[in-house]
């Protein structure tokens, strides 16, 4: 599938700019873009998004969530 050849695309790439477990993620083929939303960093729940463009090998940080998530799941509808 395209998300599991992007997937593996993704290794040796930019590491993401928050270090963090138990966030969820999900490829956007419109964007080809990877998200990623919120997480735990060991500490605290966390409202960071990112996002990895593969276009240019950069993660960019986007605008919070409302409220921090931690081991939370999410979708596209296309």
């Amino acid at each position: 599938s395209s998300f599991i050849r992007r997937l593996q695309e993704v290794r040796g790439e930019a590491p993401v700019i928050y270090q963090r477990a138990f966030f969820c993620s999900l490829y956007f083929t419109l964007f080809d873009s990877v998200f990623c939303f919120g997480g735990n960093n060991g500490k605290e729940d966390l409202k960071i998004v990112e996002m990895f463009d593969f276009e240019f090998n950069n993660w960019a940080e986007l605008a919070p969530l409302t409220v921090g998530r931690n081991g939370a799941s999410c979708c596209v509808f296309e």
